[in-house]
């Protein structure tokens, strides 16, 4: 595979898409106003409801809804299994798929490593999300274990209760991390796919990507009804 002649312009593209990815990332993981997107304000939810969950005696509906948590997350762990699959499938279709592309815009088509070198990323990106969503997937599991050790109502609010909330509560806001990250992977992949159609389509649509969700963390109804 030689991409020694690789095209500026794709180059730069690629870069942009990084970029985009990593300012996202940095603003809604450790920036100053972190505090105030939709995950953090889902984070203190999270806290809430384990608070409201261990004066429950009965916690049938809580595990109901850890149980559906659990479901969205292998879902997505399951489809990213596929999404790698059809890289691979069109890794071993690439002169094929590359010769389709090419009749439909001469003007950005690629060269055959480059093609492959684009599918390849594609790959890793859907690898990065099965992880994320794999272990969230787990974490959610060990946040049930931690839930049904919640200590019963009557146990008043005492230091042990309140440790055993907060690790419940831990937990499930580590899985919903990595649910997130998971996502943010899929959000940007379809980003990526616009590289097929040349450079300068993916860095717009990385910047439109950037843009919806940085609206959806910080400015959307959502993020204003659940706000603090």
């Amino acid at each position: 595979m030689d991409l020694s002649d690789v095209p500026t312009a794709d180059i730069v593209a690629f870069g942009v898409f990084i970029l985009s990815w990593l300012v996202y990332s940095l603003a809604v993981d450790r920036s100053p106003w972190r505090h105030r997107t939709l995950s953090a304000s889902m984070d203190r939810q999270r806290l809430a409801w384990v608070e409201m969950m261990q004066t429950h005696e009965i916690r049938i509906a809580d595990t109901n809804i850890l149980a559906g948590l659990q479901q969205g997350t292998g879902f997505f762990a399951s489809a990213s299994m596929l999404a790698i699959g059809a890289a691979l499938a069109l890794l071993g279709s690439s002169e094929a798929v590359g010769a389709v592309l090419a009749d439909l815009s001469p003007a950005t088509a690629d060269s055959n490593a480059l093609f492959e070198a684009k599918v390849v990323g594609l790959g890793v990106i859907f690898g990065y999300a099965f992880f994320k969503f794999g272990w969230g997937y787990r974490i959610f599991n060990y946040a049930s274990i931690l839930i049904g050790a919640l200590p019963p109502p009557e146990a008043g609010n005492t230091p042990e209760v309140k440790r055993a909330v907060a690790r419940a509560a831990g937990f499930l806001r580590i899985g919903g991390r990595n649910f997130n990250r998971g996502l943010r992977s899929f959000n940007f992949a379809i980003a990526y796919l616009c590289w097929l159609a040349g450079p300068w389509a993916l860095i717009a649509a990385s910047l439109v990507v950037l843009a919806v969700l940085l609206h959806r963390q910080f400015l959307s109804q959502s993020v204003r009804l659940v706000r603090d």
